[in-house]
């Protein structure tokens, strides 16, 4: 079986799904959003997300090309 959906309706479902999962949590934890000091905390946040999102990338690259013989820019 072979389905197929447009590219306009796919961006649509992600961003829309995006935006309920943020809402979710943001519901979820409540006050303790506001008592944390984002410029105290938002660099190393973010030098975490970069080291997990690099982390993730690299295994992918190194194993679909080296396991799966998937060249690098595919």
């Amino acid at each position: 079986m072979l389905w197929v959906m447009p590219l306009p309706a796919n961006i649509v479902l992600r961003n829309f799904g995006l935006a309920i999962f943020l809402a979710a949590v943001r519901h979820q934890c409540g006050s303790a959003v506001r008592e944390d000091n984002p410029p105290e905390t938002g660099l190393s946040m973010l030098f975490i997300g970069m080291a997990v999102l690099l982390t993730t990338v690299i295994i992918v690259l190194l194993v679909g090309h080296y396991l799966m013989k998937i060249p690098f820019d595919d």
